[in-house]
């Protein structure tokens, strides 16, 4: 059974970060990388799910919108980031999910790659309004983007 406990130990090890015993113990925790806040949170002891809220959410616009959707694709990559809104906080918000029973040493840190990869071509597309969703233009891994059957 995974607790959010010992994931943490396991993804503050990889990160160099000291673990402190109280970590985890409300069902969340909060991990703030550059701009952004990512949220970790076990569902249903079958899954880890990593969520980040989009701060610029009053600023994302019709043109904005649609290529943010492109990255929606259906994808079988477990880890792959999928935008979304949430009704209850009003705010868009980006997450993806791992299987319980799959995380190791090996599985945490692209879990978190992944949806850190995403934010930063969100915040690239709303920045910069660009028309065309481009890997290289916006400086991420290809595995993380679009379609993957």
């Amino acid at each position: 059974m995974l607790t959010l406990t010992s994931y943490l130990h396991v993804l503050l090890r990889k990160l160099g970060l000291p673990f402190s015993e109280n970590m985890g113990d409300d069902g969340i925790f909060s991990l703030k990388v550059d701009n952004f806040t990512y949220h970790f949170k076990v569902r249903g002891e079958k899954y880890l799910v990593i969520y980040s809220l989009v701060d610029a959410s009053d600023t994302i616009v019709k043109e904005c919108m649609s290529n943010i959707l492109d990255m929606n694709h259906f994808s079988d990559e477990e880890h792959s980031p999928v935008f979304a809104y949430d009704n209850s906080a009003r705010q868009f918000l980006i997450w993806n999910r791992q299987k319980a029973y799959d995380i190791n040493d090996g599985s945490v840190l692209p879990q978190l790659e992944a949806i850190m990869a995403a934010n930063e071509a969100i915040a690239t597309l709303i920045t910069h309004g660009k028309k065309e969703l481009d890997a290289v233009v916006l400086g991420i891994k290809p595995q993380h983007m679009g379609i993957r059957c």
